[in-house]
Protein backbone atom coordinates (compact mmCIF):
# COMPACT_ATOMS: atom_id res chain seq x y z
CA UNK A 1 0.00 0.00 0.00
CA UNK A 2 2.20 2.76 1.19
CA UNK A 3 5.85 2.06 0.35
CA UNK A 4 8.94 2.57 3.00
CA UNK A 5 9.77 6.51 2.76
CA UNK A 6 13.91 5.23 3.12
CA UNK A 7 15.94 2.45 2.33
CA UNK A 8 17.02 0.74 5.57
CA UNK A 9 20.85 0.56 4.36
CA UNK A 10 22.09 3.62 2.83
CA UNK A 11 24.28 4.14 -0.02
CA UNK A 12 26.93 5.81 2.23
CA UNK A 13 26.63 2.63 4.52
CA UNK A 14 27.26 0.18 2.01
CA UNK A 15 30.26 2.26 -0.13
CA UNK A 16 32.20 2.24 3.60
CA UNK A 17 31.73 -1.23 3.58
CA UNK A 18 32.78 -1.43 -0.21
CA UNK A 19 35.64 0.64 0.28
CA UNK A 20 34.48 2.55 -2.65
CA UNK A 21 35.19 6.36 -2.22
CA UNK A 22 33.29 8.10 -5.81
CA UNK A 23 30.11 8.37 -6.88
CA UNK A 24 30.46 6.06 -10.43
CA UNK A 25 28.76 3.39 -9.70
CA UNK A 26 25.71 4.77 -7.41
CA UNK A 27 22.78 3.21 -9.14
CA UNK A 28 24.45 0.04 -9.45
CA UNK A 29 25.21 0.14 -5.80
CA UNK A 30 21.75 0.76 -5.08
CA UNK A 31 20.36 -1.61 -7.08
CA UNK A 32 22.57 -4.29 -5.27
CA UNK A 33 21.13 -2.81 -2.00
CA UNK A 34 17.98 -3.23 -3.00
CA UNK A 35 18.48 -6.85 -3.94
CA UNK A 36 19.59 -7.40 -0.58
CA UNK A 37 16.76 -6.10 1.04
CA UNK A 38 14.29 -7.90 -1.10
CA UNK A 39 15.74 -11.43 -0.62
CA UNK A 40 16.44 -10.65 3.32
CA UNK A 41 12.50 -9.77 3.55
CA UNK A 42 11.68 -13.12 1.21
CA UNK A 43 13.65 -15.12 3.95
CA UNK A 44 12.12 -13.71 7.18
CA UNK A 45 8.83 -12.66 6.45
CA UNK A 46 9.83 -9.61 7.68
CA UNK A 47 9.89 -5.52 6.06
CA UNK A 48 13.26 -4.13 6.59
CA UNK A 49 11.52 -0.43 6.66
CA UNK A 50 8.41 0.80 8.29
CA UNK A 51 5.60 0.82 6.28
CA UNK A 52 1.87 0.28 5.26
CA UNK A 53 0.48 -2.78 4.28
CA UNK A 54 -2.38 -5.13 3.58
CA UNK A 55 -3.02 -8.90 4.16
CA UNK A 56 -5.66 -10.80 3.06
CA UNK A 57 -7.29 -13.78 5.20
CA UNK A 58 -9.57 -16.50 4.50
CA UNK A 59 -10.70 -16.82 7.70
CA UNK A 60 -10.38 -15.58 11.18
CA UNK A 61 -8.20 -18.15 12.36
CA UNK A 62 -5.93 -16.60 10.07
CA UNK A 63 -5.17 -14.07 11.98
CA UNK A 64 -3.93 -15.96 14.90
CA UNK A 65 -0.09 -16.14 13.63
CA UNK A 66 0.46 -12.84 11.12
CA UNK A 67 2.96 -14.18 8.47
CA UNK A 68 4.25 -10.44 8.16
CA UNK A 69 6.14 -8.01 10.68
CA UNK A 70 7.16 -6.56 12.79
CA UNK A 71 3.87 -5.38 13.17
CA UNK A 72 3.60 -2.10 15.29
CA UNK A 73 0.00 -0.77 14.53
CA UNK A 74 -3.33 -2.07 13.06
CA UNK A 75 -5.50 0.50 11.45
CA UNK A 76 -8.55 -1.37 10.38
CA UNK A 77 -9.89 -4.45 9.62
CA UNK A 78 -12.65 -5.09 7.03
CA UNK A 79 -14.51 -7.62 6.01
CA UNK A 80 -16.76 -8.36 3.00
CA UNK A 81 -20.40 -10.01 4.13
CA UNK A 82 -22.80 -12.19 2.77
CA UNK A 83 -24.51 -9.78 1.37
CA UNK A 84 -21.05 -8.52 -0.58
CA UNK A 85 -21.01 -5.23 1.47
CA UNK A 86 -17.50 -4.35 3.26
CA UNK A 87 -17.87 -3.86 6.64
CA UNK A 88 -15.06 -2.62 9.18
CA UNK A 89 -14.48 -3.93 12.67
CA UNK A 90 -14.74 -1.49 15.64
CA UNK A 91 -11.38 -1.04 16.56
CA UNK A 92 -12.45 -1.88 20.24
CA UNK A 93 -13.69 -5.13 19.08
CA UNK A 94 -10.38 -6.31 18.36
CA UNK A 95 -6.66 -6.11 19.87
CA UNK A 96 -2.93 -6.58 18.36
CA UNK A 97 -1.19 -9.24 20.96
CA UNK A 98 2.19 -10.95 21.55
CA UNK A 99 5.60 -9.24 21.27
CA UNK A 100 8.11 -9.41 18.43
CA UNK A 101 7.94 -10.74 15.76
CA UNK A 102 5.13 -13.10 17.35
CA UNK A 103 2.03 -11.22 16.64
CA UNK A 104 -1.81 -12.02 16.57
CA UNK A 105 -4.92 -10.40 16.49
CA UNK A 106 -7.54 -11.77 18.55
CA UNK A 107 -11.39 -10.50 19.38
CA UNK A 108 -11.18 -7.87 22.52
CA UNK A 109 -12.41 -9.59 25.94
CA UNK A 110 -16.04 -9.58 25.55
CA UNK A 111 -16.04 -9.75 22.02
CA UNK A 112 -15.67 -11.92 18.92
CA UNK A 113 -15.38 -11.94 15.41
CA UNK A 114 -18.22 -11.30 12.88
CA UNK A 115 -20.07 -14.74 11.89
CA UNK A 116 -21.35 -12.97 8.72
CA UNK A 117 -18.04 -13.44 6.32
CA UNK A 118 -18.76 -14.00 3.32
CA UNK A 119 -17.24 -17.20 2.50
CA UNK A 120 -14.09 -16.42 -0.34
CA UNK A 121 -10.73 -16.72 -0.76
CA UNK A 122 -9.71 -13.08 0.63
CA UNK A 123 -12.83 -11.63 2.07
CA UNK A 124 -10.78 -10.16 5.44
CA UNK A 125 -8.41 -7.23 5.26
CA UNK A 126 -6.44 -6.14 7.53
CA UNK A 127 -4.22 -2.83 7.08
CA UNK A 128 -0.94 -2.38 9.15
CA UNK A 129 1.94 -1.00 10.22
CA UNK A 130 5.02 -3.45 9.44
CA UNK A 131 8.62 -3.29 9.56
CA UNK A 132 11.79 -2.02 11.47
CA UNK A 133 12.05 1.98 12.81
CA UNK A 134 15.50 0.88 12.98
CA UNK A 135 17.19 -2.11 11.24
CA UNK A 136 18.61 -4.48 13.90
CA UNK A 137 22.59 -4.62 13.19
CA UNK A 138 22.60 -8.11 12.18
CA UNK A 139 20.15 -7.42 9.22
CA UNK A 140 22.29 -4.11 8.09
CA UNK A 141 24.93 -6.90 8.12
CA UNK A 142 23.21 -9.35 6.36
CA UNK A 143 22.09 -7.11 3.43
CA UNK A 144 25.77 -5.21 3.24
CA UNK A 145 27.04 -8.97 2.80
CA UNK A 146 24.80 -9.94 0.09
CA UNK A 147 25.96 -6.24 -1.51
CA UNK A 148 29.03 -7.12 -1.50
CA UNK A 149 28.31 -10.66 -3.01
CA UNK A 150 26.22 -9.10 -5.69
CA UNK A 151 29.45 -6.60 -6.65
CA UNK A 152 31.76 -8.89 -6.31
CA UNK A 153 30.23 -11.00 -8.52
CA UNK A 154 28.43 -9.47 -11.20
CA UNK A 155 28.17 -12.18 -14.03
CA UNK A 156 25.43 -14.64 -13.62
CA UNK A 157 28.42 -18.02 -13.63
CA UNK A 158 31.75 -17.57 -11.57
CA UNK A 159 34.38 -20.42 -12.19
CA UNK A 160 33.49 -23.42 -9.90
CA UNK A 161 29.85 -22.20 -9.94
CA UNK A 162 26.87 -23.79 -11.86
CA UNK A 163 24.96 -21.30 -14.29
CA UNK A 164 22.67 -18.86 -12.45
CA UNK A 165 24.03 -19.33 -9.20
CA UNK A 166 25.68 -15.90 -7.30
CA UNK A 167 27.94 -17.20 -4.55
CA UNK A 168 26.33 -15.33 -0.92
CA UNK A 169 28.17 -15.27 2.17
CA UNK A 170 27.60 -17.92 4.66
CA UNK A 171 26.70 -15.84 7.39
CA UNK A 172 23.59 -13.85 5.69
CA UNK A 173 21.34 -16.90 6.24
CA UNK A 174 22.67 -17.39 9.84
CA UNK A 175 22.01 -13.35 10.52
CA UNK A 176 18.65 -13.47 8.54
CA UNK A 177 17.52 -16.75 10.61
CA UNK A 178 17.69 -14.81 13.72
CA UNK A 179 14.89 -12.65 11.92
CA UNK A 180 13.16 -15.07 10.35
CA UNK A 181 9.29 -15.39 11.09
CA UNK A 182 8.42 -19.04 11.52
CA UNK A 183 4.65 -20.45 10.40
Amino acid sequence: MAAPSSTPVSIDEAKVFLSVDHSDHDTLISSFIAAGVSRGEATTGTRFAEQTVQLWADHWSDLEILPIGPVSAVTDITFQDREGSEQTVPSEDYELVGAGLSRSLRPSSGSGWPSDVLDETGAIGVTMTVGYSELPPSLVAAVLLMTGDLSAHRETASVGMPAGEIPMSMQVDTLLSQYRIWL
